[in-house]
C-alpha cells in the first residue's frame, strides 16, 4: 500500500513489468481515493442544506469541522450561507400573506373562520396584516406604514356609519 506522504517514484526502465504495473494501479488507486472523499465532502454539504453559490463554495472549502449535516448546517448558519429559522417563517408568512391578497381580490374564500381581531392578532408581519385587513375591506391608510389601533377603529367606525 502506498503511504500518501511517500512520493511514488518516476518509471524506472530497468525494472520489472509487475513494479512498473503495480505503481500505475498505485497512482490510480489514490486518484480514486480523491475523488471519493471529494465526492463524500459535496454530498454533506448538499445534505446540510448548503446552497450552490459562490460563497457556499468559498465556505465548502474553508470549512474543516466535523463532516455532519448538522455540524455543517450550524457552521453554514452562523457564517450567513443558510437562512435562520425565523427568517424562514418570516418568509412563509409573507407567503401565505399574498395568498391571502389574492384570495381576496379574486373575491374568493368563506365566511366562516376567524374573526378581524384574531387575524389581525395573528400576524407576524406587515405583509400578513395588510392581507388580513385587504380580505376584512379595510381600507390601508398611508403607503408603507401600519395603521395605528385608533386609525383602524376610526376606519370601522366610518365604514359602518355610511
Amino acid at each position: 500500500m502506498v503511504d500518501e506522504t511517500t512520493e511514488i517514484e518516476e518509471d524506472d526502465p530497468n525494472e520489472s513489468g509487475l513494479i512498473r504495473d503495480l505503481r500505475e494501479k498505485a497512482k490510480s488507486g489514490a486518484k480514486a481515493e480523491k475523488r471519493v472523499v471529494e465526492l463524500e465532502r459535496t454530498m454533506a454539504f448538499k445534505d446540510a442544506g448548503v446552497p450552490d453559490s459562490k460563497m457556499a463554495g468559498y465556505f465548502s472549502k474553508a470549512y474543516e469541522g466535523e463532516m455532519t449535516s448538522d455540524a455543517i448546517r450550524s457552521a453554514a448558519t452562523e457564517a450567513g450561507i443558510i437562512e435562520t429559522a425565523p427568517e424562514v417563517q418570516e418568509a412563509a408568512d409573507d407567503a401565505a400573506a399574498h395568498g391571502a391578497i389574492q384570495t381576496a381580490a379574486t373575491g374568493g374564500g368563506s365566511n366562516v373562520g376567524p374573526s378581524y381581531s384574531d387575524e389581525l392578532a395573528g400576524a407576524k408581519t406587515e405583509a400578513a396584516a395588510i392581507a388580513v385587513m385587504v380580505k376584512h375591506n379595510v381600507p390601508v391608510l398611508g403607503h408603507g406604514k401600519m395603521p395605528t389601533a385608533q386609525e383602524l377603529n376610526d376606519q370601522t367606525s366610518a365604514g359602518t356609519s355610511t
